[in-house]
This record gives structure tokens, C-alpha cells and sequence, in this order.
């Protein structure tokens, strides 16, 4: 078998499908590239973990004979990533397993393995809808941030979908944090729900950065697929139902702030420098027509404040936030304002955009923390 691709594009393939992949695998197999070519057609790329499958295809010329072999992964990924833009052609025999790769001035010589040794993934099938790829995209991206990595509570570690009545909502929390986004779907679903894990929810967002058009979504009880015109990716999905996060939505809030997103974030950023190392705990105080920020270190003898601008209504109030989970739903709010809605310091605050674009909704939680005496 003979076939002949471009040194970049085949690098920037691998260098990304490699991230599927589990350094520390259970099958030696699962620590190579499987490489396969059919007449007439691209060259098949598939890297795996056995919970998550990446198919990839490349274009190829000068091609001789079909087959598949694996290679090792490291091995080949560090060998092409370092070659200029150029064609590079792998020779492969299939008797001795033997794979050598020519460039302009010079070669590579390797051992592959068996492709037969290689696991086979079906791809599930009970309910298939399409998506665009750039709401999926944004979709994980504003999500993932809240996202828990709490091994003890593996049906938080990843983000909810549901699919009800032509949208498409995604929820994550750590409990500290929630991020509930919601976005329309261009064309019809059905009705389903599925929680996808933050390593598929973080392979599913580079795939699909910088793609147009739609994504077809596969999906069973146990798995999911994600399919565009050249790649294809497959997770097992995580088991258990998601907490009713809606419920912990406060709907009594009687104090409600606006202010600029980027001058708050930048006031919490000087502030927090400044707060105890520990928890970063930023205190924040609303009277009038402004809010007081503050942060403390009693240890150490260090302390800011500073002033930003805001309309509040509702009577004063004096609540104190994790800076970095303020920092980070914030950075993950794309509007020139944000609405904090709060009732008492000891209960949860709403964080949302001012405004919206009439078809998405954005909406952010944030736990308090317990103020100094």
C-alpha cells in the first residue's frame, strides 16, 4: 500500500485527534493512529480511548493499492510535526508490517501493528437530528466553564443537553456555579436529552471550531455521534439524570444591579490580587448608584477597594463571590452588560446579559460565600 498526503495536514490532523487518545491506555493498540485507505477515497484517520472515537479523513494523491495499519501514535505525530510544508509518501507492507515514510530529503522507517487488532465502534442510531455547528460550538463553549470535575459525582461532570420544542438547552454546574444557555435549532428534532462529558464536550469543540453548515447528531441510551463532511466523533455518554437545576433558580429577587461586564471584570481582576489567597473572596457592596468592591488579607496585611458605577434598585446589600468564578462567568458572557439579581447575601445571585439577540437565552448562578464577621 502507497499513498502520498501533505506533511501539514496530516500533522495538524494528528496533533489534534491525539487528544482523544489516554496516555496510559488498558489495550497497547489504543496508543497508535489507525490508518486506512479504500480505493478512490481519503485517508482514514482513527484515534480512540474505547469512551471516545475520532474518525478523520485526508486527501491523498498517488495512491497504490488499498489497506489499514495502526502506527504509533507518538512516534509518527512527532516524526510529521516537524517536517516543512511538503508531500509525504508512506510505503506500507503488509507482510512484514513494515512503514516507511519519504520526504524530500530523507525517510522514516517504523514497525506497525496488526489493523485487525484494532477495536470496531459502532456508531448508535435511535434518534438522529441536525444542528448547526457553530450553535453547538457556542453551545459547549458558554457551558463548559461550570462544568464540576468531582470524581465523586460523575453525573456532574458534564453537560447536560435537552432537546424540547425546537431548542436546544445546555446546563453545567459545579455546585457553586450554573450556566443554563438556550438556542434554536433550524430545523425540527425530536424531543430527547442526553449528558455528554466535558473531555466529548471539549474534543466536540475543536472539531467543530471553524466549520460551516450543519453536524449530524446520532445518538442511543449509551452513546452519541457527531458527524460532519470529513470528520466523525463518537462518545459513550454519562449515565444517571441530571439534577433539576431549575429549581435552584431563585425567583424572588428583590435587588437587581447593571453594570458595564468589562469594568466590572476588570475591577474584580485588581481586587482579587489583593484578597486571602485561600478563597479569593471578593466582597462586594450595592448602594445607590454604586458598587464597592473589596478584598482582604488579614494574613498578610494587603487590601483593595475600588468603585464601579452601576444602577441598582433595591434596598443595600453587602454579598461576598469567589473571584474566579466571577471571573469566569463573566468571561463567558458575550454582552456590554450584565444584570445581577440577589435577594439576601446568604442565597444565590442571578447573573444575565441586559440584553439578547431574541433567539438565545443566557443564564448564569452563583453561590455566595460567607462574609468575615
Amino acid at each position: 500500500m502507497k499513498f502520498t498526503v501533505s506533511s501539514t495536514a496530516m500533522a495538524n490532523k494528528l496533533a489534534a485527534m491525539a487528544k482523544v487518545m489516554n496516555g496510559k491506555s488498558v489495550l497497547p493498540i489504543l496508543s497508535t493512529f489507525l490508518l486506512e485507505v479504500k480505493e478512490d477515497a481519503p485517508l482514514e484517520v482513527t484515534a480512540s480511548d474505547l469512551e471516545c472515537v475520532w474518525h478523520g479523513s485526508l486527501e491523498i494523491t498517488g495512491q497504490e493499492g488499498t489497506g489499514k495499519v495502526c502506527i504509533p501514535a507518538s512516534t509518527l505525530l512527532d516524526a510529521v510535526k516537524n517536517l516543512p510544508e511538503q508531500p509525504i509518501t508512506f510505503i506500507i507492507c503488509e507482510e512484514n508490517g513494515s512503514v516507511t515514510v519519504q520526504y524530500a530529503n530523507g525517510h522514516f522507517d517504523m514497525v506497525g501493528q496488526a489493523a485487525d487488532e484494532y477495536p470496531s465502534f459502532d456508531a448508535p442510531s435511535d434518534i438522529s437530528f441536525r444542528m448547526e455547528a457553530v450553535t453547538l460550538c457556542k453551545a459547549i463553549d458558554q457551558s463548559l466553564f461550570a462544568v464540576s470535575y468531582d470524581t465523586l459525582r460523575p453525573v456532574m461532570n458534564g453537560i447536560n443537553f435537552t432537546i424540547c420544542n425546537g431548542r436546544v438547552e445546555c446546563a453545567a454546574s459545579d455546585g457553586h456555579k450554573l450556566a443554563r444557555n438556550s438556542y434554536p435549532l433550524s430545523e425540527a428534532a425530536e424531543d430527547c436529552s442526553f449528558l455528554l462529558s466535558a473531555k466529548a464536550a471539549k474534543t466536540v469543540k475543536t472539531l467543530m471550531q471553524k466549520k460551516e453548515g450543519f453536524v449530524e447528531v446520532r445518538l442511543d441510551g449509551r452513546n452519541i455521534a457527531f458527524k460532519t463532511e470529513t470528520d466523525s466523533f463518537s462518545s459513550r455518554l454519562i449515565e444517571g439524570k441530571y439534577p433539576n437545576y431549575n429549581a435552584v433558580i431563585p425567583s424572588d429577587s428583590d435587588k437587581e444591579a447593571t453594570i458595564d461586564r468589562q469594568a466590572l471584570l476588570s475591577a474584580i481582576r485588581r481586587v482579587s490580587v489583593f484578597a486571602e489567597k485561600a478563597n479569593r473572596m471578593v466582597v462586594m457592596t450595592f448602594s445607590g448608584m454604586s458598587l464597592l468592591l473589596a478584598g482582604h488579607d488579614f494574613d498578610n496585611s494587603t487590601s483593595a477597594e475600588e468603585t464601579v458605577f452601576c444602577s441598582y434598585q433595591g434596598a443595600d446589600i453587602r454579598i461576598g463571590f469567589s473571584a474566579e468564578n466571577l471571573m469566569l462567568l463573566l468571561e463567558n458572557t458575550d454582552a456590554a452588560e450584565v444584570r445581577f439579581k440577589m435577594s439576601e447575601p446568604c442565597r444565590a445571585a442571578i447573573i444575565e446579559p441586559t440584553s439578547e439577540d431574541g433567539q438565545s437565552a443566557h443564564l448564569a448562578l452563583l453561590m455566595p460565600m460567607m462574609l468575615p464577621e
